[in-house]
């Protein structure tokens, strides 16, 4: 036998005993639960788009589709075989799972297994989740919603003056790279006080190509590796090490930003108390004992989820709203006349007025319900045996609770696949309504988020008038989704 004939055969040998191993481990979980519907009733004719109905991925067999099926065919609860998992989708019962405590209903160690970032916000559970949320909590408070107003401002007129100064020829613009660049700039500054100047290079990407290549790798390296056996990933370049150097530049970028932090505690000119921002959380010692509160592992993970999940979920909340109020100018006309009414035409968003913007509010709220970032799920595991929807669950299950079959219910929702933003005038059902998920492991910078989001729209909107261009949008599915290959608007100038 030759030497490449052996390797060859050690290699088929151990891919054998890998899937054997994996097919046991997954197998034994096929008796759980076996009473409820399975996913395996369901047929391809299932999967047809009904006449008229508007496809948004070029893929219908991806996972979140699958499920949003299954709800539809097998009801709102039933298992997915060899996997310990069962589908709910009733609100009632998710809001009670998601509002319970982590006692009775844990967080699911899906995400972590399959993250590189293992030890961030996003990924954590138990008791290191809560130490991690508690210590982060504060820079979340009502003196960082200022800033965020303040900072959001700040950045939207950034913009607008650089597509104030363009010819109207050349206000053909991708709203989603604007967008992105917008994020990165306000999350840098209200969790870092850092100026990452993502604006001041926009419309150059030679500046930012090895950046924006870094995150859109790393916005599809979590789905890639939860579809991926872990006796292939090393073949892939899927190892937590591979990943790592693939997004060292993001890696080091922080790394500097990190070190500037540093620099100023040292110096001791940052800021203390409640005004501390994330960076400085996570940076701090205990006064007692005088030890960090964060490891060095701890403090980077952390520093990527914020960023990544504070940019890019906005960026594609508010890509999404432009490509909604373009496809709906009655819609964009009532925002803006709002907008005139509240702020007037030359004032501007404070934190006294933007309450009173109650009618982008809920244009804002139902292009979340029709178009949500993270159409994934939250995941919880019983303690203990339950009764869900009259069905014996075992303790140990994953309980899956998918967010778009929740907002597309006609249960709740008076015509779901309608863009109506008058239906938020009247509070939703609870649980049926889930954004930024609930309870104990829901967004922690929610509020952050909303205020970024509104005042972006308004400063805006109030300058410019989005208009849409006929074109193929491809919705793309990953961590978030979004239209990450772009959304071109002509943003026409307001008189």
């Amino acid at each position: 036998m030759t030497e490449e004939s052996k390797w060859t055969t050690i290699a088929i040998i151990g891919g054998a005993v890998a899937l054997t191993a994996t097919a046991t481990y997954y197998f034994r979980f096929d008796t759980r639960n076996s009473t409820l519907p399975s996913i395996f009733q369901l047929g391809r004719n299932d999967f047809k788009p009904k006449p008229g109905e508007e496809t948004s991925t070029t893929n219908p067999f991806q996972a979140h589709v699958i499920v949003g099926v299954g709800v539809e065919k097998l009801g709102p609860i039933f298992r997915i075989p060899f996997t310990n998992q069962v589908i709910v989708a009733d609100a009632a019962t998710v809001r009670h799972i998601t509002t319970s405590s982590e006692k009775e209903y844990g967080k699911s160690d899906n995400f972590q297994r399959i993250s590189f970032i293992k030890l961030g916000l996003v990924a954590l559970h138990g008791q290191q989740h809560q130490r991690h949320r508690k210590l982060l909590q504060p820079a979340f408070g009502p003196s960082h919603l200022r800033a965020a107003l303040d900072a959001s401002y700040e950045s939207s007129n950034k913009l607008i003056k650089i597509w104030s100064e363009r010819p109207d020829s050349e206000r053909v613009v991708d709203v989603y790279r604007a967008m992105t660049d917008l994020t990165s700039d306000v999350i840098a500054k209200i969790a870092f006080s850092y100026d990452f100047g993502a604006l001041d290079a926009y419309g150059d990407k030679d500046d930012t190509r090895e950046l924006e290549a870094v995150l859109k790798f790393f916005s599809t390296v979590s789905p890639t590796r939860a579809m991926m056996p872990w006796f292939l990933r090393p073949f892939y370049g899927m190892t937590v090490p591979q990943i790592r150097q693939r997004v060292k530049p993001l890696t080091d970028l922080l790394e500097h930003v990190l070190q500037v932090k540093r620099d100023a505690i040292a110096a001791g000119t940052v800021t203390k108390g409640w005004q501390m921002d994330v960076l400085d959380r996570l940076l701090q010692t205990d006064e007692e004992t005088g030890e960090k509160k964060f490891d060095s592992a701890e403090i980077m993970d952390e520093a990527l989820t914020f960023y990544a999940a504070g940019h890019e979920t906005s960026a594609n909340s508010l890509t999404f709203i432009f490509l909604r109020l373009a496809q709906n100018p009655d819609v964009c006309k009532k925002v803006q006349e709002e907008i005139d009414r509240v702020i007037g035409p030359n004032g501007r968003v404070t934190n006294e007025n933007i309450g009173s913007l109650t009618y982008l509010e809920q244009v804002f709220k139902e292009t979340q319900r029709i178009d949500p970032v993270v159409v994934g799920v939250q995941t919880r595991v019983p303690a203990k045996d339950v009764v869900i929807l009259g069905h014996k669950i075992k303790a140990g299950t994953k309980i899956v609770m998918p967010i778009k079959p929740l907002h597309f219910s006609e249960k709740y929702w008076d015509e779901p696949h309608l863009f109506k933003p008058e239906r938020f005038e009247k509070v939703p059902v609870p649980g049926s309504f889930l954004p930024f998920g609930d309870g104990a492991f829901g967004c922690i910078g929610m509020k952050l988020a909303q205020t970024e989001i509104r005042v972006v729209l308004a400063t805006v909107l109030q300058q410019f008038t989005p208009v849409w261009i006929p074109q193929n949008l491809v919705i793309v599915h990953q961590v978030t989704t979004g239209l990450k290959n772009g959304l071109w608007l002509y943003m026409e100038k307001r008189s």
